[in-house]
């Protein structure tokens, strides 16, 4: 990737990766609502725990081949042919493992239905090598137009797959087609959208090449995996599968939207730092600017979504999911952390310092696992509280790592999120005034959240875009992330390095 192009690259990928996330995310959310008054949070709760057994497996699906594909300055055609292979290898072993595993999956959560359930999800293992050698090769060019294509076709599939089962009464069950539909459509497109052939014959040279970076990211991506989904863990063991389906929706309302914006920051960040690796004073402009764009896009929907949640979460998903609002309300501040700590972790990865990163995720899970435990004598109230304690320790670690290779301290991230912070108390101020007048006159709900939203909404964005010239810089930071990570960070490189 040729480094006086780097600007354009990043701009057009972030362009397609946000057309991508918004389009995709935007499908999945409208699905997930329709699914959720469907189906019962028992339903969620069975899927949500085979889910913690496959998601754990992925984590070993290619070994980091694929990441390294795109970190690796020099790439041979050797190295894309052994990632194909060890990548299948791989996917065919956790199969097996998963199919034989099952049942011991089905006794630690005291439920049979596991069983079955996980042996059908496994299959997906079998589908997904094809993909990741030709969407590591788009990504390290910071090509997303074609894996957007790819991807937007296996969402449509996917909810269309998932609404329809659940309409003829297939209960869970319209769950795992989903994902099954999901895997294998956009594994396909993606193949016939780059052409991409694998290899026939089968070769593992090159591999020792992509092996040191590979584990490195796979043990990263086991300790987050861990870290994200232990939680998930403890409440499907400790408490049950209904606990799980309420916790999981709490869950997926508040980071589902932030999905949007981190998969599309760090996506593009990876290979962006990954070319970046010489010159740690330019990264650092660049993640001054993308933390300043993402708060701004997240901090304020996220105040605005804890202080509308009572009315928001019964009044789209039913009366039935009302024990999810207080949790979803208290990861709305894990979600504001997290949206710092996500990218934070990306130039640390581009730098190659992944093994740095291992340890940190280690205590981040064991510090959410010890959390979620304690807590969960509260039920999943005291499990929310885990997650928030938790975010807080991983955050603070990613800002030491991220110190260390860039010198980007906690001086730059007051400097960052000032503006956005600020917009937010005013906004989330103002919406919680504005509920407890309609309340106090027994609005109806939807009067009560339309009116909550509205406030909340036009005070963020009046801020946003009024007056105050600072407010502004923000705003346009916003519209940057759209724009592109990198996209005039030459004319700012001056004002960063004096921050």
């Amino acid at each position: 990737m040729a480094d006086d192009n780097i600007g354009a690259r990043a701009r057009t990928a972030v362009g397609w990766r946000a057309l991508s996330q918004f389009s995709s995310q935007g499908i999945q959310i409208v699905t997930s609502i329709i699914l959720a008054r469907l189906l019962m949070p028992d339903d969620f709760g069975i899927i949500g725990m085979a889910g913690i057994v496959t998601g754990l497996a992925g984590v070993f699906r290619d070994l980091g081949f694929g990441q390294a594909l795109v970190q690796r300055p020099e790439l041979g055609e050797e190295h894309k042919r052994s990632a194909f292979w060890v990548t299948l290898i791989m996917a065919g072993l956790l199969y097996v493992a998963i199919y034989l595993a099952a049942p011991y999956a089905g006794e630690y959560f005291r439920d049979e239905r596991m069983v079955p359930v996980l042996r059908i999800m496994a299959l997906s293992f079998l589908i997904s090598p094809f993909g990741v050698v030709p969407r590591s090769l788009l990504q390290r060019e910071l090509d997303f137009k074609r894996p957007f294509i790819a991807g937007l076709a296996g969402t449509i599939v996917s909810g269309g797959v998932g609404i329809t089962c659940a309409v003829l009464g297939y209960g869970y069950w319209s769950l795992v087609w989903a994902l099954l539909a999901s895997s294998a459509i956009g594994t396909v497109a993606i193949c016939i959208i780059t052409r991409y052939v694998p290899p026939l014959i089968p070769s593992l040279r090159g591999s020792r090449d992509l092996l040191s970076f590979g584990a490195g990211a796979t043990g990263v991506g086991i300790m987050n995996y861990a870290a994200q989904k232990i939680d998930y863990l403890v409440v499907g063991r400790w408490l049950d599968s209904t606990a799980l389906g309420l916790y999981t929706r709490a869950f997926t309302l508040v980071h589902a939207p932030l999905g949007v914006i981190g998969g599309l920051v760090s996506s593009v960040l990876f290979p962006v730092f990954a070319s970046l690796q010489g010159d740690p004073q330019r990264a650092k402009n660049v993640m001054g600017r993308v933390l300043t764009g993402v708060s701004a896009l997240a901090f304020p929907a996220l105040a605005i979504f804890a202080v509308s949640a009572p009315e928001l979460i019964p009044l789209l998903l039913g009366p039935h999911w009302g024990p999810s609002v207080l949790p979803a309300q208290i990861m709305a501040g894990a979600g504001a952390l997290r949206v710092l700590a996500n990218p934070a972790a990306m130039l640390p990865k581009g730098f190659g310092a992944v093994n740095s990163q291992v340890w940190r995720n280690g205590v981040y899970a064991a510090t959410l696992f010890g959390g979620a435990v304690f807590g969960s004598r509260w039920g999943i109230l005291g499990v929310a509280w885990a997650t928030l304690a938790a975010t807080v320790v991983i955050w603070s670690l990613n800002a030491q790592l991220l110190y260390a290779c860039s010198g980007f301290g906690l001086r730059d991230y007051a400097h960052a999120i000032r503006e956005p912070l600020l917009i937010s108390l005013l906004a989330v101020s103002l919406s919680t005034l504005a509920r407890s007048f309609l309340l106090a006159r027994d609005n109806d709900p939807w009067i009560v959240l339309g009116g909550t939203l509205a406030v909340g909404l036009v005070v963020a964005s009046a801020i946003m875009w009024g007056p105050c010239p600072r407010c502004r810089a923000v705003g346009r930071e916003m519209l940057s992330i759209r724009r592109g990570t990198e996209g005039g960070i030459a004319a700012h490189d001056k004002e960063w390095g004096t921050r």
